[in-house]
């Protein structure tokens, strides 16, 4: 089998959805030094800082790919995610455009690859991060592989969140000004809606996958608990999404807070009001808008960080 173009290979990435490791490392190294501006003992400079943020943003990104094509893989092994079955867009494993060796790989290339950038960032700043790696790396893994796959016993939603939100958003804050000292409650509140949003992404793809996920005995949150409590999940993490930069605004009184909240209920009331009477391939088209909605936010929210 001919090697895939490079074209094929970003597409095999799956990119719209990147933007789950790339806000909560953008918001958190945003805190960070807004935290290390009066803390000059551990902050050493804004080169430094940056440096090690951009690092934790390549690890970060190319551990979530290697993620997507552990999931591919092992999905393509065990038959649930045939071409009969898929709902969303098509797969370069699904298609026959790439062969499982090159995948396989592709996974080994990226696990070393994050691997030595973890190591290099453990030498900028702390070995313990080397663990929270090490740690991050195997949870990646174990979303989609070996004998108990997170994503097939109802903990691949709880496992999201807490890796794009809490992990990413603190481990970049502490990257930021070497320290945890400054913002850290406030980063830790906007760590919340980094999950939340990463919980909405698998949650419109879970709902989308219903009827192939129950053919394929996938045990996911949609197929343990329900469409109806995955739904009501759905509307808790709009709410959170809409209440922290509120509460923000109130707390700084920073109207561009206030903006970022306000247009985010905006934008989700005209978005996502179908939400509760769609079926199946119709989540696509909500799925991809939590992406955009996801990097809009981001957006809006760091400039409100850039002006506080």
């Amino acid at each position: 089998m001919a090697s895939p173009s490079l074209q094929q290979w970003i597409l095999f990435t799956r990119p719209r959805t990147l933007i789950a490791a790339i806000a909560p490392t953008l918001i958190g190294g945003m805190w960070g030094l807004l935290g290390s501006r009066g803390n000059a003992a551990a902050y050493d400079g804004i080169q430094g800082a940056l440096l090690r943020l951009v690092i934790f943003l390549i690890a970060a990104v190319f551990l979530q790919v290697a993620c997507n094509f552990v999931n591919d893989y092992y999905d393509s092994q065990r038959s649930s995610d045939s071409r009969e079955n898929r709902l969303g867009p098509k797969r370069l494993l699904q298609q026959g455009q790439v062969s499982r060796k090159q995948v396989k790989q592709a996974i080994f290339f990226l696990y070393v690859f994050v691997f030595l950038l973890s190591i290099v960032l453990s030498l900028l700043s702390s070995a313990w991060l080397l663990g929270v790696a090490l740690f991050s790396m195997f949870v990646s893994f174990a979303y989609s592989g070996g004998k108990f796959p997170l994503a097939y016993i109802g903990l691949g939603e709880i496992a999201a969140f807490l890796f794009f939100g809490p992990i990413i958003t603190l481990c970049s804050f502490y990257l930021a000004g070497l320290s945890f000292k400054g913002f850290f409650q406030e980063a830790f509140l906007s760590s919340l809606v980094c999950g939340s949003f990463a919980w909405l992404l698998m949650s419109m793809n879970n709902l989308r996958d219903i009827a192939a996920d129950k053919k394929s005995a996938r045990r996911n949150f949609v197929q343990t608990f329900g469409r109806s409590f995955t739904l009501a999940t759905v509307i808790l993490c709009f709410l959170i999404v809409v209440a922290m930069p509120f509460w923000l605004g109130l707390y700084y009184n920073s109207i561009l807070f206030y903006f970022t909240s306000a247009a985010s209920l905006f934008l989700i009331i005209k978005r996502f009001k179908r939400i509760f009477t769609i079926q199946n391939e119709e989540f696509n088209a909500l799925l991809s808008q939590v992406g955009m909605l996801y990097t809009l936010y981001a957006a809006m929210f760091c400039l409100s960080l850039l002006f506080l």
